[in-house]
């Protein structure tokens, strides 16, 4: 692993999300094990902070703890990969019908900015901000609702992860993406929410491959 500058700010905070970047773009497949002193040596810091955050990773699903062998990279299967699509649809499709047209208007306003994020990840090529830019996107529409149980639930789905394994899977190119979100913030800038409804389930049809 090539080192990294870390600050002064929470050591542990900062390896968590070195860790997690290399999980999301691929540095660290599915099945790699997550061993505590090559990490800290590669950063040049101390064991401990790193095995907090490795420990906070295990705790968010992104990592597992096997007995006997140590910490690895959390595999999703394909079939993984479809059950919690279904499920984000069937979330972010309720609470966006759920707002009205003039909450409708003031969510676009929230989501362009998110997209501006996402095209420009595109043109960087950067599949983790890509995947850290849409998740934004999405997790707003079940903010949105006000509905905090449905909110933890859709935080529960590691959707950045997934993000990235949805696009490989598909073997699609991320600008072929970016279409996809247009329409949702058009319709919701129009006040028309059912409209938005019907381009975020065309969203899930085209992830549907």
């Amino acid at each position: 692993m090539n080192s990294q500058m870390l600050n002064r700010k929470s050591l542990k905070e900062q390896v968590r999300d070195i860790l997690f970047d290399r999980i999301i773009s691929g540095e660290l497949a599915p099945g790699d094990r997550v061993k505590i002193v090559p990490i800290a040596e590669s950063l040049q810091v101390s064991q401990a902070p790193v095995r907090e955050a490795i420990q906070c990773l295990v705790t968010s699903g992104y990592l597992e703890q096997h007995p006997n062998v140590g910490v690895k990279v959390k595999a999703f299967t394909k079939q993984d990969v479809r059950e919690i699509c279904h499920v984000r649809k069937l979330l972010e499709a309720d609470s966006l019908g759920s707002v009205t047209p003039e909450d409708g208007r003031r969510l676009a306003d929230v989501l362009d900015g998110h997209l501006k994020g996402i095209i420009e990840a595109v043109e960087a090529q950067s599949f983790t901000a890509y995947a850290l830019h849409d998740t934004r996107f999405h997790r707003c529409l079940v903010e949105a609702s006000g509905n905090a149980k449905m909110l933890a639930m859709w935080d529960s789905l590691l959707i950045p992860r997934l993000v990235v394994m949805t696009i490989r899977e598909l073997g699609v190119t991320m600008d072929s993406l970016i279409p996809l979100h247009v329409p949702i913030v058009a319709r919701l800038r129009e006040g028309d929410v059912g409209g938005a409804v019907a381009a975020l389930l065309a969203h899930y049809t085209f992830l549907k491959g």
